[in-house]
């Protein structure tokens, strides 16, 4: 037995403080272990919150930047057909009213002398002008309408003028002769100098046109000089 502090340990109050001290260390030990996997734990579900946050805010901008986009897009797509919309009216407007003067001008074809068109040369290119075109074999000659067709020359001069959009203002006859008019008369000149040809009948707006019986317009197409692209619009005249 041994005194402590004035007090007698031993025998069974010896057991008993051992006992008490191994619990304490048990307990110290046990809270030392759960302090570390709740500090674990916590910072795994920080973790997990924080991805999770991440995750949501990622898929919330990804959401708002979709329908920012989507909106713009709409908006972007609504404007591009407002302005396709807006010009192709213009254009329809411009072919109508020279559908209307070339019907007026058959109708009253006695009041009208015939006048003269030319091919195109190069030295009228950068100038607007009017320019015979017509089928390989065909002698403008001979034709019916096409001096007739001459007096519309400077309506459809008016036309070319006035449009920004309008790359030629022509009408194509049923004899294989076309009037044109545009500022590119070298496009249709050979190297030799000659006028090229064009197979008239057989394009699409002429065919298009023939078989609608009304105004068309054509699907995107190749210049037949050029190879530039455009869309063409139509009407046939009885």
């Amino acid at each position: 037995m041994k005194i402590i502090w004035g007090l007698k340990i031993g025998g069974l109050q010896q057991k008993i403080i051992n006992l008490i001290a191994i619990f304490i260390i048990i307990l110290h030990g046990s809270y030392s272990v759960m302090y570390y996997f709740q500090q674990q734990n916590l910072a795994a579900i920080v973790g997990e919150t924080g991805v999770e946050q991440q995750a949501s805010i990622k898929a919330v901008s990804e959401k708002t930047m979709e329908s920012v986009v989507d909106s713009t897009m709409t908006q972007t797509t609504a404007l591009q057909a407002y302005i396709a919309n807006d010009i192709f009216s213009d254009v329809q407007g411009d072919v109508l009213m020279l559908k209307t003067y070339t019907e007026n001008l058959f109708e009253h074809s006695s009041r009208f002398s015939d006048r003269k068109v030319t091919a195109p040369t190069i030295v009228n290119d950068g100038h607007v002008s009017v320019q015979l075109i017509h089928e390989e074999d065909v002698d403008p000659s001979e034709s019916e309408y096409l001096g007739l067709v001459a007096n519309m020359s400077d309506t459809m001069k008016a036309i070319y003028e006035s449009s920004g959009m309008i790359s030629s203002v022509f009408v194509g006859l049923p004899d294989g002769n076309m009037l044109l008019v545009n500022d590119r008369s070298s496009t249709f000149v050979a190297e030799d100098g000659s006028a090229l040809t064009l197979d008239i009948r057989n394009r699409s707006w002429y065919v298009q046109a023939v078989e609608a019986g009304e105004m068309i317009f054509t699907g995107v197409e190749y210049d037949a000089y050029t190879d530039i692209q455009m869309i063409e619009c139509a009407a046939p005249v009885y």
